[in-house]
């Protein structure tokens, strides 16, 4: 029974570590991506660069949440648990692209 106790919670630890490393990832190329993109249009019309700045925050919850997508099927995680997940996640994309419609209107 210890033993179940302890792979659980090693089980548990290594899904944090995924998780926070994948959320790192996607802010890390969020960052990125947002960077060359503002350098590259930085002397273009005023319209791009509004733009961009509008979609940040929307994009930046995008990222994570699809990186969250990419990593849930290495969690080490019950079945049942994933696909709640997966679910929850599905909801706030959802959200997230409402949100990003929303700021660009």
């Amino acid at each position: 029974m210890d033993e179940t106790i302890l792979n659980t919670w090693s089980d548990w630890g290594w899904t944090l570590v995924i998780v926070v490393a994948a959320v790192a990832v996607a802010l890390a190329a969020h960052r990125i991506v947002f960077s060359l993109i503002g350098r590259v249009i930085r002397t273009r019309k005023r319209v791009i660069d509004s733009v961009l700045r509008l979609a940040r925050q929307p994009a930046k919850a995008l990222f994570v949440i699809l990186a969250l997508f990419l990593v849930l099927p290495v969690l080490p995680i019950p079945l049942e648990m994933k696909s709640s997940l997966e679910r929850l996640l599905a909801l706030t994309f959802t959200g997230a692209m409402g949100w990003l419609a929303f700021k660009l209107t």
